[in-house]
């Protein structure tokens, strides 16, 4: 599939870097996913006092990687902030990889200022204190709120197999479709907040809406680094034109092991201004 040039995205995806062993880190081992610290504009249960936006802050760490498809004449501010050194990506393999644009959301945004939401959130805080048993938790619930006494081992034991088989059942549907919800907390980002500029210092508004955001969730523990081929790249972005020296020096070694084979995208590595030219 071929993706169609646009006047608002690039065709490309682009994730930047400070320094540039974490370039040729990507280069040779795939995206490692990391927890970027950040904040959601949640207010709280609408009864709460929390409930009055800027009361409470909630900071959200989830394991993703990063990139944006910010128009290339577009893309210098974004540079700045994240790093000089970057890799761009076919879009093709970054859909086919489960890249996906991110949602951005403010505190009036409905879903998320809801008291559904935060009783989800919640319940899932709650039951690592009951095993992991949506059943035992509702129990306590009931006791604690209606005055509903705790069933006792004996009781249990008497129910007919097919409740118990009930219950069991609403753990095993329940909590997975509970966490899969917040899980996706990972692909919302905050519209704007507060920013210390990279490159100032000062502390400003910054529209992250403006960052064209897209992500690869991490979504089971052991899931393996974001891999990609030599096929898959369109550009390395360097900082100035004899760091592409230095980042062959990081193949030399033929015993490391190498994703890439670093010869083959010699002619794709270009500075930041050429990388813009090149996309005029």
């Amino acid at each position: 599939m071929r993706t169609k040039k646009t006047k608002l995205s690039s065709p490309h995806l682009i994730h930047f870097t400070p320094k540039l062993e974490f370039l040729a880190s990507i280069l040779k081992n795939g995206f490692e996913y990391r927890n970027p610290k950040e904040r959601l504009p949640l207010t709280g249960y609408s009864t709460s006092p929390s409930s009055i936006p800027g009361v409470i802050r909630y900071d959200f760490t989830w394991p993703v990687v990063c990139f944006c498809d910010i128009p290339e004449h577009a893309i210098r501010d974004h540079s700045n902030q994240y790093g000089r050194y970057g890799i761009c990506l076919k879009k093709e393999w970054g859909i086919a990889n489960g890249v996906t644009p991110i949602r951005y959301i403010h505190r009036y945004t409905p879903d998320f200022n809801n008291d559904v939401f935060y009783t989800i959130r919640d319940t899932l805080s709650n039951l690592r204190h009951f095993d992991g048993s949506f059943t035992d938790f509702i129990i306590q619930v009931l006791k604690d709120t209606e005055g509903i006494e705790t069933p006792t081992e004996e009781e249990w034991n008497n129910l007919p197999e097919k409740f118990k088989k009930y219950f069991s059942q609403i753990d095993s549907e329940l909590i997975p479709i509970l966490k899969h919800t917040l899980r996706y907390l990972g692909l919302v980002r905050t519209y704007e907040d507060e920013w210390t500029d990279r490159v100032t210092g000062k502390l400003s508004n910054r529209i992250f809406y403006d960052e064209k955001e897209w992500r690869a969730l991490k979504l089971v523990a052991d899931q393996e680094n974001l891999k990609f081929t030599e096929r898959d790249i369109v550009s390395i972005i360097i900082n100035r034109k004899n760091d592409k020296e230095l980042i062959n020096s990081f193949f030399v070694s033929k015993t490391d092991s190498s994703m890439i084979e670093i010869e083959k995208i010699q002619n794709r590595m270009m500075t930041l201004e050429e990388y813009i030219k090149s996309h005029a």
